[in-house]
């Protein structure tokens, strides 16, 4: 959508912008040679414009919609999802007590695929979504997970008032610094400096805020999507590159999470427990009203290379990294898209705004027609 500043680039293929300037590119000084393969730079093309929340999706998780054959799973406030190469998947969201909705309380539902909910107090059964070793399920087949703020009405299934779940602690509540600790996680992590928000008034880590975080290595078709933030907590692999497709979907912010801890006003460094360098990403990446950015990109040592294998969607282009610091890029399109998206992903596109469907079907013929 915007005029492009572009310095030393081969372009192998057409390019489009909706600049109305001519040309439709700037350069600065001292760029080497730009080679455009294709109209000698980019043509005009209309603004794309982006739908203005990602809430369509989560009606895919009402278990009392005749257009929903098929529910996803809903979990609230703040969860982390670990995916395995064996097509599982570890879910610990303690906040969540009913993982389908409906247009009553009462109609709210609890299916086996999505994981026990854990809020029978004062014990909660091991493996459940509740415990601070969280679920363990398959990852959902072709469909989608929304994570949503912890609701703020007592109609709702999933409402809890001031109540907060066993083991569950929050920080500096109503703070820029709020956190969390649940078992053995804990955000912000220990001695890390809680970066600040520069995408909404929200804290990074609220308590009740409908966050996801997301890393492992994945095997299946799913979509992940969050009312606030995705965090990408660690690299997202896919166990086969041909038949694997992941969506990330953010209403604010997708991160590239990067924790550091303070040592003086000019000098930051990483936590120790995401220490080393390098990130793979492979998604695709949606944040509808906000960016796909790193955190900290302008702070603390170079971190390597970041490579996406997919896409990304954003309404304003987010830094990844700054002088020596944060991720060089290693962006990569995933030519799939071009044709599929990740299950029930968020069309994003305002004239054509719904939930796209992925489906699978057998061959209805050979090769040789019969």
């Amino acid at each position: 959508n915007d005029h492009m500043r572009v310095c030393g680039t081969t372009f192998n293929g057409p390019v489009t912008s909706a600049s109305t300037k001519t040309p439709k590119f700037t350069t600065v000084s001292g760029c080497g040679q730009i080679s455009w393969a294709v109209n000698g730079g980019p043509t005009y093309r209309g603004v794309i414009s982006m739908p203005p929340t990602n809430a369509e999706m989560k009606k895919e998780t009402r278990n009392d919609l005749a257009d929903v054959p098929r529910p996803g799973c809903l979990y609230t406030g703040p969860t982390t999802i670990t995916l395995k190469s064996d097509g599982t998947m570890n879910v610990i969201s303690p906040y969540t007590v009913a993982t389908t909705t409906a247009a009553t309380k009462a109609g709210a539902g609890k299916p086996d695929m999505c994981g026990t909910p854990g809020t029978v107090a004062p014990s909660i059964a091991r493996g459940s979504l509740g415990s601070v070793g969280g679920a363990n399920i398959p990852v959902l087949d072709t469909n989608l997970i929304f994570v949503q703020n912890v609701p703020s009405v007592s109609t709702d299934a999933n409402y809890w008032g001031t109540a907060m779940p066993r083991d569950f602690t929050c920080r500096n509540a109503g703070r820029s610094d709020e956190g969390w600790t649940f078992g053995a996680r804990s955000f912000p992590t220990t001695n890390e400096v809680t970066p600040s928000d520069s995408t909404s008034d929200s804290p990074a880590y609220g308590c009740k805020d409908g966050n996801v975080f997301v890393e492992g290595t994945f095997d299946g078709a799913m979509t992940i999507a969050a009312e606030n933030y995705v965090y990408v907590t660690n690299n997202i692999f896919y166990t086969d590159v041909s038949s694997s497709i992941l969506g990330l979907v953010g209403n604010n912010a997708v991160w590239v999470w990067n924790p550091l801890k303070y040592q003086s006003s000019s000098n930051y460094s990483l936590v120790s427990a995401i220490g080393g360098t390098n990130r793979t990403i492979s998604a695709a990446i949606l944040s509808v009203a906000h960016t796909f950015t790193v955190q900290n990109f302008d702070r603390g040592p170079g971190r390597g290379t970041l490579t996406i294998n997919g896409a990304i969607a954003q309404k304003f282009r987010g830094a990844v990294a700054q002088g020596s610091s944060g991720y060089a890029k290693n962006y990569n399109y995933d030519p799939r898209f071009k044709a599929t998206a990740p299950p029930k992903f968020l069309s994003p596109v305002s004239t054509t705004y719904g939930v796209t469907q992925f489906a699978s079907v057998d061959a209805a013929f050979t090769a040789k027609g019969n």
